[in-house]
């Protein structure tokens, strides 16, 4: 998703934005599943921020907000193995 929107091409960034969006829906429904078997839920996801026009260019900020939901399944995966480890 990174390299497809930094690529600057017409519509990329909507392009990452898609790819990553069905990647995390398969991703998160199946981590959804294993978690129920032994009695555990991901974190509920943040609200996205409201877009500011960012996602018309290939800019940093515009890229980073494309990879944001994927960071954020990623915290929450980690708070929740954290948890489960005893960690925190």
């Amino acid at each position: 998703a990174e390299g497809t929107a930094a690529s600057g091409g017409a519509g990329a960034l909507q392009a990452a934005k898609t790819v990553l969006g069905r990647t995390l829906t398969d991703v998160n429904s199946t981590l959804e599943r294993v978690l129920a078997t032994v009695g555990l839920k991901l974190p509920a996801p943040q609200q996205p921020a409201a877009d500011s026009g960012a996602a018309a260019s290939a800019s940093p900020d515009a890229i980073a907000a494309v990879l944001a939901p994927a960071q954020q399944a990623l915290g929450g995966i980690v708070t929740l193995l954290d948890r489960l480890l005893g960690q925190r």
